[in-house]
């Protein structure tokens, strides 16, 4: 999780109280430390090889922080997201897969806007953004996540106002290299 330190232990302390062990990544969130090989990568304008959680947005961090009444779409996201960070990086299946998917979506879904989008080693995570909830569903369908090589294992959808005021769907998913399959160029 990316803020102060004390915002992130004050978030990590509630959501370790309310969620207990579940929320790993708060766990040893203020004694990671940044390998060289990720301060070579990031300078390179690459992704870090591990250890670094996903960008998610205000709102999907909104949504998705603890709450009296459980919301177990989010928690398993979390999850997931736990398990992203701790990963590393494949740089050449993961490279392949991002430019695969990204391509994917601009080609058959120029709706959807990615706003975030990183793979490591059999996780992938993408937040889109689209004009209403059916079209989010339809940017990253089984089919085309098929045709690269993924599996959706968790999608949390969040309402958001843009910056002209208009309300669109955020989608925050998790997903997964299908065992044995390659990116979409390797085929």
């Amino acid at each position: 999780m990316r803020g102060s330190p004390v915002c992130m232990l004050a978030f990590c302390a509630l959501a370790m109280t309310t969620l207990g062990p579940r929320v790993a990544w708060c766990q040893d969130d203020t004694q990671s430390s940044t390998s060289t090989q990720d301060v070579e990568l990031k300078a390179q304008g690459k992704a870090p090889v591990g250890g670094q959680p996903f960008p998610l947005s205000q709102s999907v961090k909104h949504e998705c922080a603890p709450q009296p009444i459980r919301n177990y779409m989010c928690e398993r996201l979390m999850s997931e997201l736990a398990k992203f960070s701790a990963e590393p990086r494949d740089q050449a299946w993961a490279g392949r897969t991002e430019d695969g998917l990204r391509s994917s979506i601009e080609r058959e879904s120029p709706e959807v806007v990615v706003r975030a989008l990183e793979c490591r080693k059999s996780l992938c995570a993408i937040e889109t953004v689209t004009p209403t909830f059916a079209e989010g569903y339809q940017g990253t369908n089984h089919a085309l996540l098929a045709r690269n090589g993924l599996i959706r294992v968790q999608d949390v959808p969040v309402g958001e106002t843009d910056v002209n005021g208009v309300r669109v769907v955020v989608l925050a998913q998790v997903l997964l290299r299908r065992p044995g399959e390659r990116a979409v160029r390797d085929r």
